[in-house]
């Protein structure tokens, strides 16, 4: 293999791993967890964007387990009908996570719904 292709070959690798890794580590965290099956459990929520809903790529936020600091999260997410952007905003505590505000904000209209007020 010549020089110039192990250079593109690593390269492409390690932006790869830029994009992929950060997304991975996001999704399986337990506040990700939680605050996405706590909106899929809400009707309003699936009626809003249309099943099925889908999360998207390039979840966004901060992340604490700092029991003074909490954390936030912006998850991308796509119905049938519409998408729009889920916001968390969560506190670790001692038996898990808890869900401050999670609201669906659509990305049409920038409407927010509250979902844990169902």
């Amino acid at each position: 293999m010549s020089r110039w292709k192990k250079w593109l070959s690593m390269w492409t690798l390690v932006i790869v791993l830029i994009f992929t890794v950060p997304h991975f580590a996001m999704t399986h965290t337990d506040v990700y967890r939680a605050a996405v099956a706590t909106a899929h459990n809400s009707r309003r929520f699936k009626e809003t964007l249309g099943e099925p809903v889908k999360e998207g790529w390039y979840s966004d936020g901060k992340l604490s387990w700092n029991p003074y600091a909490p954390s936030e999260i912006v998850i991308p997410v796509r119905g049938k009908i519409r998408s729009g952007n889920l916001k968390v905003l969560a506190k670790k505590e001692s038996e898990g996570w808890s869900l401050l505000s999670l609201s669906l904000e659509l990305a049409d209209s920038h409407e927010v719904i509250d979902l844990l007020s169902n």
